[in-house]
């Protein structure tokens, strides 16, 4: 018999395919087997694989044209042939050999259809296990049932372990989404088996830092995201689930305020139209019973954006009576209001300008230089300021000290339309 399938769906990972493998292969529990799908790899993939497979004989591969990931999940979920199935990315890792063995035995022992434990971060390979507020639901304390009501949490479904009878029967499948079809998978499956078993030690290693895991430039992926918080929404409304529904909000409002800015800049009627749904959706009740410091509305203006745009290009229109402009400031800021201003005027960019700096960089194809180097230009550029609220001081400072007295300080809203602004225009489709 076999007790867990593990799926793994593998699109060009390449670099980190072995060592997933590994952790998977060297697992404890002998009756596994183990599903890879390659999603129409063009790296190497499909050869690693292969080469695994001759040294294992639970290994099952299936080579497809490339069907996104939510498809090829659910074509393992229909295969699989396990008591349980166990979802795995092909850039994450198992921490120890046993964590499979464990979640079985583990589920067996208190009966229930779903059991997990503890989740950890591999950021740049340091390995982060400790996590506080929005996302402390990441950690077990302490080995024992949990009412999913009383858990209320919607991130890292890969720690736990489902029973397939269960997600076939009630057709617990992944909604066809490009992104974030992994919260609505898990929050549905928690509420069919409405409790579940949950282990302090970490059972799943999470990589991230090396990729962009939030591309809100397409208007295809923004609208599958929003497509994803409006179920959660529903779901936690219909089961009034305060603390879900907080979470979700929260998300909003942070991790995720760049897909609703670039959703809104897109002038999309389907997003225009999801962004009006999940304002909709949200409840204040359910809100004011977590305590959410969210609780005004609307929660995402649709037309704010577009004013802010508007505003932005007036006012950078003007800055042309300048010979020469730079951006003071490289960072993630500095960057972003490059791209604004070469996607949105015509306006040219004299390069970046820094206090100091370590090497020559070319940043977006514009030079970095330090202030110093930019002293013939001292009394006929414009400098912009382009830093996080708390750095504006102490750069004005340097650059008055300079004798530069033509310079501009985005204001803090500004900022905030920056931080979240990637490139959105009317024609994406």
């Amino acid at each position: 018999m076999i007790k867990v399938s593990i799926i793994i769906p593998v699109f060009n990972m390449a670099n980190y395919l072995a060592e997933c493998l590994d952790s998977v292969t060297g697992q404890t529990l002998a009756e596994k087997e183990i599903i890879c799908i390659n999603d129409g790899s063009t790296d190497d993939s499909l050869l690693i694989l292969k080469q695994y497979q001759q040294n294992h004989d639970n290994i099952v591969i299936i080579d497809q044209e490339n069907i996104g990931v939510a498809k090829t999940r659910n074509k393992g979920i229909k295969i699989a042939k396990g008591e349980f199935a166990a979802f795995m990315d092909p850039d994450d890792y198992y921490p120890e050999n046993d964590i499979l063995e464990c979640l079985y035995n583990s589920a067996k022992e208190n009966n229930v259809c779903i059991c997990g434990g503890s989740g950890a971060f591999l950021v740049n390979n340091v390995v982060k296990e400790d996590f506080e507020n929005i996302i402390r639901g990441l950690t077990f304390k302490q080995n024992q049932k949990i009412e999913y009501k009383d858990y209320q949490f919607q991130y890292l479904y890969t720690r736990f372990i489902y029973q397939l009878k269960m997600i076939k029967t009630n057709a617990l499948y992944f909604p066809l989404y490009i992104r974030y079809q992994d919260p609505p998978f898990m929050v549905k499956a928690m509420l069919c088996a409405g409790e579940f078993y949950g282990i302090s030690k970490i059972t799943y290693c999470y990589r991230t830092g090396y990729k962009n895991s939030f591309s809100f430039v397409r208007a295809d992926i923004i609208k599958d995201v929003l497509k994803g918080f409006l179920d959660l929404l529903v779901m936690s409304n219909d089961e009034k689930m305060p603390r879900l529904h907080a979470h979700v909000v929260h998300d909003i409002h942070n991790d995720y305020s760049g897909c609703f800015l670039n959703g809104a800049l897109t002038g999309n009627e389907d997003i225009k139209s999801l962004i009006t749904n999940i304002n909709d959706k949200i409840s204040k009740e359910l809100l004011r019973e977590a305590n959410s410091p969210y609780q005004s509305s609307p929660y995402f203006d649709y037309d704010k954006p577009h004013k802010l745009r508007e505003n932005l290009v007036a006012k950078i229109v003007e800055f042309k009576k300048y010979p020469h402009i730079f951006i003071y400031g490289a960072g993630f800021i500095g960057k972003s209001i490059t791209k604004f201003i070469s996607i949105e005027t015509d306006i040219k960019i004299n390069g970046f300008v820094v206090t100091t700096k370590s090497n020559d960089e070319v940043i977006r194809g514009l030079s970095l230089k330090e202030i110093a180097e930019v002293s013939d230009f001292y009394d006929s550029a414009l400098f912009l300021i382009s830093v996080m609220p708390e750095l504006k001081n102490e750069i004005v400072q340097i650059i008055t000290g300079h004798g530069i007295m033509n310079y501009y300080v985005f204001d803090n809203q500004e900022i905030e339309f920056f931080r979240d602004y990637q490139g959105c225009g009317t024609n994406v489709q």
